[in-house]
């Protein structure tokens, strides 16, 4: 009986070690150390796209970005400051384009205005592409400007990523609309598109919130340096005429004005009659049936040259001066010399 019990001990005990042995590894507290386990986890962040909301600032400002402006000069610098977000981020915003237009010429909604639109008199389209930094969109080769190496953006702030401000630095063309009706509209997207699909894509959009005026401005070039009357007699006249070729953005006259003497000889300024040792010069349209204007030592209106149509184009527009030297008597043989000099003004 003592050799079976025995048996069967050691039996039982060789299957409980074999159940053991089978059963897996399990995480647990028990004993002295701890025991951890994981899941894997994920999510996706969808593209969300900035709405009107996320413009949070358009601002004109000087050159120097230091105080806003409520009026433009053609040629002079100018700094627009756009404050925008991106609910995934500043670094998110791939396009911001900005119209600068003239509303008295061009009464469309500049959601329908389209590249072919615009024009160096009242239209320029600027555009930032993420990556490329900001250019000049529209209109090409005109004398609208931008000065790339102080353009730039985005600058995201520290404390929200989700705000950037970008700087555009421009400057208005030489023939862009003297008017009190320019209007600065901005478009912010997230999506890499041209600006004439920019309709197709959620964007956010915002205007400043006033519009600017643009002064008057004008050029003048005289494109004879130099003339000669020639040789002439005492109490005689003769005639030259002069090329000049005028820019401007406005309404404009030209004026003329000479010397007090030219050399010895005094100019007359009064009388269409040159007394003994003077001499009368006289201006006018080449182009005009008008009667000549006497010149003055001071700017005058030049007759036919007093109510011009503006703007001209880029390349300016040209007119012909008729000048006629008028000699009094006793006036010594020799050469003598006087300058003519024209201005253009706001008419």
């Amino acid at each position: 009986m003592v050799e079976k019990k025995n048996y069967i001990k050691v039996t039982i005990m060789v299957a409980v070690l074999l159940v053991a042995f089978l059963l897996p590894a399990q995480a647990g507290s028990g004993g002295s150390d701890p025991r951890t386990d994981k899941v894997d986890c994920s999510f996706t962040v969808m593209n969300a796209h900035p709405t009107d909301k996320d413009i949070h600032e358009i601002e004109l400002y000087d050159e120097n970005e230091s105080n806003t402006v409520n009026e433009m000069n053609p040629q002079e610098e100018y700094a627009l400051k756009i404050v925008a977000s991106d609910p995934n981020g500043a670094e998110d915003i791939k396009k911001i384009f900005v119209t600068i237009y003239d509303y008295g010429t061009l009464q469309k909604s500049p959601t329908r205005i389209t590249e072919g639109d615009a024009n160096s008199s009242y239209l320029v389209i600027y555009e930032w592409t993420k990556g490329e930094g900001w250019s000049l969109l529209a209109p090409t080769n005109s004398t609208w400007g931008i000065n790339s190496n102080k353009s730039r953006g985005p600058e995201i702030q520290s404390s929200n990523i989700s705000v950037g401000t970008w700087w555009l630095h421009f400057k208005p063309g030489k023939v862009a609309n003297e008017s009190e009706k320019w209007v600065i509209f901005v478009i912010v997207t997230d999506e890499n598109v041209s600006f004439d699909n920019r309709s197709y894509v959620d964007r956010a959009e915002g205007y400043l919130n006033r519009t600017i005026r643009m002064n008057w401005y004008g050029e003048i070039e005289v494109l004879d340096e130099t003339i000669s009357f020639g040789e002439l007699f005492p109490r005689t006249e003769r005639s030259q005429v002069i090329d000049v070729n005028t820019i401007s953005n406005g309404k404009y006259k030209i004026e003329g004005k000479t010397d007090a003497q030219w050399g010895t000889i005094i100019v007359n300024t009064t009388s269409m009659t040159p007394g003994p040792g003077q001499m009368v010069l006289l201006h006018k349209c080449y182009d005009s049936s008008c009667d000549p204007g006497i010149v003055s030592t001071t700017f005058t209106v030049i007759p036919g040259l007093d109510l011009l149509d503006g703007p001209t184009s880029e390349k300016g527009k040209s007119y012909r001066i008729e000048l006629k030297l008028r000699l009094g008597y006793g006036i010594l043989p020799g050469t003598y010399n006087g300058t003519y000099y024209v201005q253009i003004a706001n008419a």
